[in-house]
């Protein structure tokens, strides 16, 4: 008989001329005489690898290294299969590096993880390690190159592209990196080179080239003509994506799955793309199938918890979070979000919000403590702003402590990373005539409440006699707004890339960023968190303080804040006239909406709660069959959630509000269907009162209200955000409705209810004395003011 070292060394010379059936027989060969030949199983492990299958390839490899665990080339190829099946696979390779401290291709997995967990630090330095033991290997040289551009140092990075180019690293990919590299130093000309060399080479490869290298829309749709797979389109999409153009982007997605239905990475960000629109079921199905092809892919586990989140249920979120976190503890993305989804969209009792809030302040403390060292927190810095605390504000309570906390812990994660852009700024020249540069920072220059309150008046009253308006918008959303923005101000710059807006906003050197909400859009976010300009101010389009120590003031209305107000920011509080904002008034044709359909009686007396659900604090649910026990004919429309759980658990607490009360909620509440702005305008010209949220008072909404001169019942409250609707009604001169407390709230509510002839004299006045609020000059000339003076 052979003996087992001869059958072996025939089927590793099988294995190494490319004939992997015939070594795969001569393997299993040698096992059945020796089960325990360690080097017998661990080439089974590789060609089962080979054959796209890494987890029998893991599991055949663990087998080898039970047998003979001191082989540092099986630790290699278990971290390979581990990596493939979208597994952890560090503990493996820092076994190889151990084993063999020589080992340049342990090192390199080491630096390959690195990036894979956004830790571009400890991938530098793993990479440096194995350049020592193999200086002229190329494909380290660039992966080099890409972690060094993953942590802004550009000038490092293109030196390491450069020496990979001669020493056999893939051309494509390093003419491809190196053309990113040499846009983001503002060499176009140069990126384009190396583009064209590229297309040269490989003219078929058009289209990755073009998707990894540069974000202009043009060059991404002529390369989509070159495109001949779905990994393709999906690159090209991926790219559509980051330029702001999500529209195109997803249709290129979806093409990538029409031609390959099981890619993963298409369905993934075709999820990403709906989670945008807000079509939050239809996102997580993509991602729940999406997992069915890698169900240990902590990414695609994170983003089915953000989807379940915003449909409304927390609880499966967190567990989808925190399996993620098992899989892959380094993933900061996975702990950052299990913190900050502890918050619902919606609480079921003050109780509930006392306990989320507790849990929320101590998931803080533990990241602080667990990203105290600068290389940890700088690897945390991509996690930053893909989900925020949005819902915290909605509790009716005092946030600046809270949102301090959470203030400095990101902003310190993004100094560690950024250090060049946190530094602090002299004021820089101005313009050569005379002007000083104002930026206008927002992902909202768009159709949307932030465009309709402070951003668009922002763009059409700064003074352009004083001041260069540049706006940089960092939103996916494009519409006319948008491009009302471009021909309005003097410059506009367009782009979801963070690194790329912060490099191009610091290059521009304004003396002034105005930011009109912090809290909303990612990159606006994670914009606020630098030091890009000597001055910048947040404003009320998310109206609470950021908490964070970059921003300077925070630009609100005199007639909304109380006395003391200043006690509720973390920012120097600007109190502008009047309503603080430039508000040019609706613009939208209303039309009509049969309520009949949804079980509205035209002797109904129509109470519009036309706020987001999450802005209707459970403290006050009883309120609304107070109302009905004295006006039978009362009925509530609300308008639904885009999370159908959020609906449903809103519904239930007024179900069981009206049964305290002795009635039933079905006989005066209707929650309505989103409804597109024309017909939104229409239902408040159908409806008798706008009843305003007590503890998040209305303010877009209160405008729109005005159009159709509905009148308003409101209740202060002691934070800004719960006095917009006051603010409103006081500058055009109606009082009468305002309430001092719950009691009066309900006893107007009833009474407008009541008397049709009160109903008809208040929208009377309201038509009359509205104009006041629109085009206010006094507001924008009090901001031009303080611009002038900041600097």
């Amino acid at each position: 008989m052979e003996p087992s070292s001869s059958r072996f060394a025939t089927a590793l010379a099988a294995h190494q001329a490319g004939q992997l059936d015939q070594a795969a027989r001569g393997y299993q060969s040698v096992l059945a005489l020796e089960p325990w030949h360690a080097d017998a199983r661990h080439m089974q492990g590789v060609i089962a690898l080979q054959n796209g299958q890494p987890e029998t390839a893991a599991a055949l490899i663990r087998q080898a290294l039970h047998l003979a665990p001191g082989n540092p080339l099986a630790w290699i190829n278990l971290a390979t299969a581990l990596g493939s099946s979208g597994r952890p696979a560090v503990d493996a390779l820092h076994n190889a590096a151990r084993l063999d401290p020589a080992s340049a291709e342990a090192w390199l997995g080491l630096g390959n993880d690195g990036l894979a967990t956004h830790q571009p630090a400890r991938a530098v330095a793993c990479y440096r390690r194995a350049l020592s033991l193999a200086p002229h290997d190329g494909t380290i040289w660039l992966q080099q190159g890409i972690a060094r551009a993953a942590l802004g140092q550009w000038s490092a990075a293109e030196a390491a592209y450069r020496r990979a180019a001669p020493l056999g690293a893939d051309p494509i990919a390093v003419l491809t990196h190196l053309a990113a590299v040499l846009r983001r130093q503002q060499r176009p000309q140069h990126a384009a080179l190396c583009l064209r060399a590229a297309l040269t080479l490989d003219p078929a490869a058009g289209d990755a080239v073009i998707a990894q290298a540069v974000t202009a829309p043009t060059w991404i749709q002529r390369a989509a003509r070159l495109a001949t797979t779905a990994a393709a389109l999906n690159d090209l999409g991926t790219a559509l994506a980051a330029a702001g153009h999500g529209a195109d982007a997803a249709a290129l997605f979806a093409q990538a799955i029409a031609r390959q239905p099981d890619h993963a990475d298409a369905r993934a960000n075709l999820g990403l793309s709906l989670l945008a629109q807000y079509r939050f079921r239809e996102a997580a199905n993509l991602f729940a199938s999406a997992l069915v092809q890698r169900p240990a892919d902590p990414l695609l586990l994170i983003n089915l918890g953000l989807a379940r989140r915003s449909q409304g249920f927390r609880d499966a979120a967190l567990t989808l979070l925190r399996r993620a976190r098992r899989l892959d503890p380094t993933q900061p993305l996975a702990r950052f979000a299990d913190a900050v989804a502890v918050l619902p969209i919606l609480c079921r009792d003050d109780a509930e919000i006392d306990a989320v809030r507790r849990d929320y302040r101590a998931a803080l403390t533990e990241l602080d403590r667990a990203w105290s060292d600068p290389d940890t927190a700088a690897a945390a810095a991509p996690a930053i702003g893909i989900i925020q605390p949005f819902y915290l504000p909605y509790h009716g309570r005092d946030d600046r402590a809270l949102q301090e906390q959470y203030g400095r812990l990101i902003c310190r994660i993004m100094a560690a990373r950024y250090p060049q852009w946190c530094r602090p700024l002299d004021p820089p020249p101005r313009n050569p005539d005379g002007r000083l540069r104002i930026g206008l920072v927002s992902g909202w220059f768009c159709e949307h409440s932030v465009w309709k309150l402070p951003l668009g008046g922002w763009v059409a009253g700064l003074d352009r006699q004083r001041f260069q308006v540049t706006g940089y918008h960092t939103g996916p959303r494009h519409d006319a707004r948008t491009a009302e923005a471009q021909a309005r101000l003097d410059r506009f710059i367009a782009g979801t890339d963070f690194e790329a807006m912060a490099a191009q906003i610091a290059a521009d050197q304004p003396h002034v960023l105005l930011y009109p909400e912090i809290g909303m859009d990612p990159v606006a976010l994670r914009l606020a968190t630098l030091r890009l300009a000597p001055v910048q101010c947040n404003s009320l389009g998310q109206p609470v303080t950021s908490g964070l120590p970059t921003q300077d003031w925070f630009l609100s209305s005199d007639l909304m804040e109380p006395a003391g107000a200043g006690a509720h920011y973390s920012e120097r509080l600007l109190r502008l006239p009047h309503i603080a904002v430039y508000y040019e008034g609706p613009v939208v044709a209303p039309s009509p909406i049969d309520l009949s359909v949804f079980g509205v009686k035209p002797d109904d007396v129509k109470f519009l709660c036309a706020q987001s659900l999450f802005k209707f604090l459970p403290a006050y649910d009883g309120v609304f069959p107070a109302i009905a026990a004295r006006l039978p004919q009362a009925r509530f429309l609300f308008i639904e959630s885009y999370g159908e759980a959020v609906t449903r658990a809103f519904r239930d607490r007024l179900e069981r509000a009206f049964a305290a009360a002795g009635l039933h909620a079905a006989d005066h509440v209707t929650i309505l269907p989103q409804q597109p702005l024309p017909r939104y305008a229409g239902l408040n010209r159908q409806c008798d009162v706008f009843l305003d949220s007590i503890g998040w008072s209305g303010f877009n909404t209160t405008l729109e209200s005005l159009a159709a001169a509905l009148p308003v019942v409101t209740l202060p409250g002691p934070q800004m955000r719960a006095r917009h609707s006051l603010a409103v009604l006081r500058m055009i001169g109606i009082d009468e409705t305002i309430a001092d407390d719950v009691d009066a709230y309900i006893a107007h509510a009833v009474a407008l209810g009541h008397d049709r002839a009160i109903r008809a004299a208040v929208p009377a006045r309201m038509q009359a004395q509205r104009h006041l609020v629109y085009r206010d000059g006094v507001t924008m000339a009090a901001l031009n003011d303080f611009l002038a003076a900041a600097v």
